[in-house]
């Protein structure tokens, strides 16, 4: 990779991590302000935003390792 697409990469896996950690904060806040059938929702929706960035994190994380053994 030229330096541009790897600093894309680490900024890209940056994000992620961010994004996770920012999400597991939010879920916690949400659970002072919902309770019932809002909270269930929005617990539903933050597991699967976190499950597709974790699927996200983890490719990023395998083209990396790759690319290192090149």
């Amino acid at each position: 990779m030229d330096p541009t697409q790897i600093r894309n990469h680490n900024e890209s896996l940056r994000y992620c991590e961010k994004l996770l950690a920012d999400l597991g904060r939010e879920k916690d806040t949400a659970a002072e302000c919902f309770r019932g059938e809002p909270l269930k929702e929005y617990l539903k929706a933050t597991e699967e935003a976190t499950a597709k960035v974790l699927k996200i994190r983890d490719s990023l994380r395998s083209l990396q390792d790759m690319q290192q053994r090149m």
